[in-house]
């Protein structure tokens, strides 16, 4: 490991407690600072369902959102019931399990597959360990941490740069030693931007207008010296601590904002205090680190290798650059339902990571209005994709897809994708449906568990 150096005191000096168990403020020099944390490996393990293990006492401390919260719908078969039962049960299983275990809900990501269909899938398809797990629209990193915990070697692909930056911290197999000093690194940043927020020293955020009048100016200086703190830290310091701080800093961005939501455009007036952005990153960063302890006390096998890249998942031979996979397992865009670009612009604007490429290589966008013939080709040339990097006939592609919404059109992503996988040399093998409330009022749609083999 390289070593690392000038990251400030171990400790900062703690702050009363508010009514609501945050830090207040402790005297007039400006915001409090949290207590140091201690370290967590001796915490109990995150509650984990695996088909290999059963169901084993990994329990994530209580408070956590659940994802896939409303209430069962009717699940229906496709395939010989021998092969689409397990799928089912994945299905269903995943409602009475939390789906923020171990890292997987560290960072927000709008529409992330429930972590325990991915480990699921990935059990059901790719039972040898060691076996290389693809995921070409890898978002948040679920498939890649599930893939990781099971012993595979995992490569993740994205048309959104912030996902390699997500998913490279989030799938990160950490020492006790490196826990440590990530801690002592997120207890100096906070030190530094407290003294910054106290000595009201200024920061320019290189932002752009459109996003600079969803934070108040104190709030908006805070958020430009702590990024600016990060940017500026020694050089020596272990190029994943920085990245994971960057990733951190990201996380809490949005919150200290005025707007509702990742996946809303609805503004609404937030009272953000001074020095409050400095603590939720303090906080966020000691999360962090007990989500690392969770993570790396659930691999109980050797650890396979991690490569993130970004790029188009149509192109994936070419990403690859020969590599073959066992086992995809994926959850394409569901075709109109999502404007990606849109939802993650804030997080690209302040980490400046360019978004022409994303825009251009996103598939299934809202903005693209009910082009069905588009989103046909572009599903099609992403399985012709998958097909090409598959190792042989063993081998397996798992999608989790939902009907698409094309302006009025509603398709049903099952019969979609069993027409098009023959025409790319895919043949379908089994599946599960499960009929889900549309956010947008509409009719119910379903989402679907589709397995592919070659042809």
């Amino acid at each position: 490991m390289k070593p690392r150096s000038n990251t400030g005191p171990r400790h900062a000096p703690g702050g009363s407690r508010g009514p609501d168990g945050g830090h207040g403020r402790s005297d007039d020099r400006g915001p409090a600072r949290g207590p140091s944390r201690p370290r967590h490996d001796d915490r109990p393990p995150p509650r984990m369902r695996d088909r290999e293990h059963g169901d084993q006492d990994f329990g994530p401390p209580p408070g956590r959102r659940r994802p896939l919260a409303h209430g069962p719908g009717e699940i229906s078969l496709h395939g010989p019931p021998e092969l689409a039962t397990p799928l089912a049960d994945t299905i269903a299983g995943a409602r009475s399990l939390d789906g923020d275990v171990l890292t997987h809900g560290f960072h927000v990501w709008p529409a992330r597959m429930h972590r325990a269909i991915a480990g699921d899938l990935i059990a059901l398809l790719a039972p040898r360990v060691g076996s290389t797990v693809l995921d070409p629209f890898v978002g948040g990193g679920t498939v890649a941490i599930e893939a990781r915990v099971r012993g595979h070697h995992v490569i993740g692909v994205d048309a959104n740069p912030l996902s390699a930056l997500v998913v490279r911290t989030k799938a990160r197999l950490t020492s006790a030693d490196d826990r440590d000093a990530f801690g002592v690194l997120v207890e100096a940043l906070t030190e530094r931007s407290f003294e910054r927020v106290r000595e009201r020293k200024g920061a320019l955020a290189k932002i752009h207008g459109e996003h600079l009048g969803l934070y108040g100016t104190h709030t908006l200086k805070e958020l430009a010296g702590l990024l600016e703190e990060i940017r500026s830290l020694d050089p020596q310091i272990d190029p994943a601590d920085r990245e994971a701080a960057l990733v951190v800093f990201s996380s809490i961005v949005g919150k200290v904002s005025n707007r509702r939501a990742d996946t809303s455009d609805e503004d609404v007036r937030k009272r953000i205090r001074k020095g409050l952005s400095t603590e939720l990153f303090q906080r966020k960063g000691h999360e962090l680190v007990e989500r690392w302890a969770e993570l790396s006390r659930t691999v109980r096998v050797r650890p396979g290798s991690l490569e993130v890249l970004t790029g188009d998942a149509r192109a994936l031979p070419r990403l690859l650059n020969g590599k073959a996979v066992d086992l995809i397992v994926t959850s394409p865009p569901y075709g109109g339902t999502y404007d990606y670009v849109d939802q993650h612009a804030l997080r690209l604007d302040w980490l400046s990571l360019p978004r022409t490429h994303f825009e251009r290589a996103e598939i299934g966008a809202r903005r693209h209005g009910g082009e069905v013939e588009r989103w046909d080709q572009e599903l099609g040339d992403s399985l012709a994709a998958m097909r090409a990097v598959l190792r042989g006939p063993a081998s397996r592609v798992a999608l989790v897809i939902g009907d698409a919404q094309l302006g009025p059109r509603r398709l049903d992503a099952h019969e979609h994708v069993l027409a098009l996988a023959p025409r790319v040399g895919l043949r379908p093998i089994a599946g599960a449906s499960e009929t889900r409330p549309d956010h947008l009022g509409g009719p119910q749609r379903r989402e679907h568990v589709i397995v592919l083999g070659p042809r």
